[in-house]
C-alpha cells in the first residue's frame, strides 16, 4: 500500500498558511482531514505541535474529580472539537477507573488522531488501573485504532513493560496478552504500508514552520535570559524565584506553579488547598515547564524542586526522541535520574547526584561499563540498580572510578550475602539498602557473622505478612544492631526457627 504523498504535502502547505494567520483550528482541521486518509509521520508532528499551541491556555476546570469538571469533560468529548483534544487527553485519567473507562469509550468515538494514539501509548507505559478489566477492554479497542507510523517502536516496547508490571498484578496476565495481540495487529498493519518518499521543498518548509515556535517577543527574550541563568547555575535557588517573578510580571500562568513549588521545597510548607491547586496547575502547565523533555520522561515518579525538574524516569521506548533531548539545558536541574548513559553522561547533568538503573530496558552491566569508561562521570553519591552475581565486578570498578559514591541501593538482589556485604567498596558506604525477595534470614545471619563496613544496612524484606525495612546501624564495636526494638523481637524469633 502506498501513501498519498501529494495529499500530505498539500495539507502541510495549506495548514502552514492558516497557522501563520493564527487560524489554528482551520490548520488542525486541514491536517486531520489528510491524516485520516494518509497517516503520515510529518502530519503527526504538525498536528501535535499545533494541538499544543491551540491548548496553551487550557483552563483548569477540566481537572479533578468534581461533578462540574467531569460534566464539562464529557460535554467537550462529545463535541469532538479538535482544538480541545489536548486538554481532554491531559485530564483523561484524573478520575477513578470506572470513569476513566467511560472516558476511553468517548475518546474511541473520535475520528483517528495522532494525539489520541500518543495518549493511548502513554497509558500503555504508565499502566494505571491495572486490575480494572473494563478500562483495559476500552484501551485494547483504542490500541487497535492506532494508525500512527511513529508508534511501532513504542508498541514493541509495551511487551517488555507489561511483562514486568501488568503480569505481577491480579488478572494482569490476561490483560497483557490482549494488549500484546492488539499491538501486534497494529504493527503488522503499519508495516504493510510502504515508506513514503521524502517531502518536497515546499512541504518540508511548511512542516518546519508548523513545528517551530514563533520568534520570541522582547519580554519572552528577557524570560529566556533569566531561564538561561537558572539552568547555568542550578544551585542558585534565588535565581529561580527571580524567574517566577518574571513569569508573574508577564501574566504567565506558570508563575503560580513555580512559586508554589518553591514554597513547597522551602521552609514554608504549603497547605492542603495549595497542594490541590498545585496538582491542577501541574496538569495544565507541566508540559510547558518540561519543554522538549516532556516527551521523554514518564509522569510517574516525576518531581519538581523549586519549580524545576528534579527527579524523573526516562522513557527509553522512543530512542530517537531521547537522542534529540540529550544535552538540553533543562536536564541541568535533575538530581535523580533513571535513564540511559547517553543522557546521564552528558556534561549538562551537573546537578545529578542519584542514579537509578531500573526503569529502562538497558542492561545494568553495560550501563556500568559505560559509567566506568566515561572520561568525566557524574559526581553521583547514590547508585540504585538490580544486583546479580554477575554485576559485582563492574559495580566494584564503578566505585573505584567514582569517588563520591556513598550510598548503594541493591534491588531484587540474588547475590550471595558474603559477596555483597564483604565487598571492599562497602567500606566507603554510609548506607547500604538491599531488597530481598527471599531468604532474608540468611542475610541477617551473614551481617552478624561477617564484617560489613557500611554505617547503616537496611534489608527490605517480607518478614511476616508484609514488607518491612529492617534498619541495622553499626556500633562502636563494629557490629550492626537493629534500631527498632519491635523488629528485633520478630527477627530473633525468625532466626531461632
Amino acid at each position: 500500500m502506498t501513501p498519498d504523498s501529494t495529499r500530505v504535502e498539500q495539507a502541510l502547505v495549506e495548514a502552514a498558511a492558516h497557522a501563520e494567520a493564527q487560524r489554528l483550528t482551520e490548520a488542525l482541521d486541514v491536517l486531520l482531514a489528510a491524516w485520516r486518509t494518509t497517516p503520515h509521520a510529518a502530519l503527526g508532528d504538525a498536528i501535535e505541535a499545533l494541538g499544543r499551541r491551540a491548548c496553551e491556555e487550557r483552563p483548569d476546570d477540566l481537572i479533578g474529580r468534581s461533578e462540574a469538571a467531569c460534566a464539562l469533560w464529557n460535554e467537550r468529548a462529545a463535541a469532538q472539537r479538535a482544538e480541545q483534544l489536548d486538554g481532554l487527553l491531559g485530564s483523561w485519567c484524573d478520575v477513578p477507573a470506572a470513569q476513566a473507562a467511560a472516558r476511553a469509550g468517548l475518546l474511541a468515538q473520535w475520528p483517528s488522531d495522532p494525539r489520541r494514539d500518543a495518549a493511548v501509548l502513554a497509558v500503555l507505559h504508565a499502566t494505571p488501573y491495572r486490575t480494572t478489566s473494563k478500562f483495559w477492554t476500552q484501551i485494547c479497542a483504542l490500541v487497535e485504532a492506532i494508525r500512527d507510523p511513529r508508534a511501532v517502536e513504542q508498541l514493541r516496547a509495551v511487551q517488555t513493560i507489561h511483562d514486568e508490571v501488568l503480569r505481577t498484578s491480579k488478572g494482569g496476565a490476561r490483560i497483557a496478552d490482549r494488549v500484546a495481540a492488539a499491538a501486534a495487529q497494529v504493527i503488522d498493519a503499519i508495516e504493510a504500508i510502504e515508506t513514503p518518499p521524502p517531502l518536497g521543498a515546499a512541504a518540508a518548509s511548511a512542516l518546519a514552520r508548523l513545528v517551530t515556535p514563533a520568534a520570541p517577543t522582547t519580554h519572552e527574550r528577557s524570560l529566556e535570559a533569566i531561564l538561561e541563568q537558572v539552568l547555568e547555575n542550578p544551585d542558585d535557588l534565588a535565581l529561580r524565584a527571580v524567574y517566577a517573578d518574571a513569569l508573574a510580571e508577564q501574566g504567565d500562568p506558570r508563575a503560580e506553579l513555580v512559586s508554589l513549588s518553591i514554597q513547597q521545597s522551602g521552609l514554608d510548607k504549603i497547605d492542603k488547598a495549595q497542594r490541590t491547586r498545585m496538582k491542577a496547575l501541574l496538569k495544565a502547565h507541566l508540559s510547558a515547564l518540561l519543554g522538549p523533555l516532556d516527551k521523554v520522561v514518564f509522569r510517574r515518579d516525576l518531581e519538581l524542586d523549586h519549580g524545576f525538574l528534579s527527579r524523573c524516569i526516562v522513557d527509553t521506548s522512543r530512542p530517537q526522541l531521547v537522542s534529540d533531548a540529550v544535552g538540553h539545558p533543562l536536564w541541568s536541574t535533575v538530581v535523580q535520574l533513571d535513564g540511559p548513559p547517553e543522557v546521564f553522561l552528558h556534561p549538562v547533568m551537573r546537578s545529578l547526584r542519584r542514579l537509578r538503573l531500573q526503569g529502562g530496558t538497558f542492561d545494568n552491566n553495560e550501563v556500568l561499563e559505560a559509567l566506568i569508561a566515561a572520561p568525566a562521570p557524574p559526581a553521583i553519591d547514590t547508585l540504585a540498580l538490580t544486583v546479580r552475581p554477575t554485576t559485582l565486578d563492574a559495580l566494584a570498578r564503578a566505585f573505584d572510578k567514582i569517588a563520591t559514591l556513598r550510598h548503594l541501593r541493591a534491588h531484587s538482589c540474588n547475590a550471595e550475602p558474603a559477596a555483597l556485604l564483604g565487598a571492599p567498596f562497602c567500606q566507603r558506604l554510609d548506607t547500604l539498602w538491599v531488597e530481598l525477595p527471599w531468604m532474608w534470614e540468611k542475610w541477617v545471619k551473614a551481617l552478624h557473622a561477617d564484617s560489613c563496613a557500611a554505617r547503616e544496612v537496611t534489608f527490605f524484606a517480607k518478614t511476616t505478612s508484609r514488607w518491612d525495612e529492617l534498619l541495622f546501624r553499626r556500633g562502636d564495636d563494629g557490629r550492626h544492631a537493629l534500631v527498632s526494638d519491635k523488629q528485633r523481637a520478630v527477627v530473633e524469633a525468625a532466626l531461632k526457627r
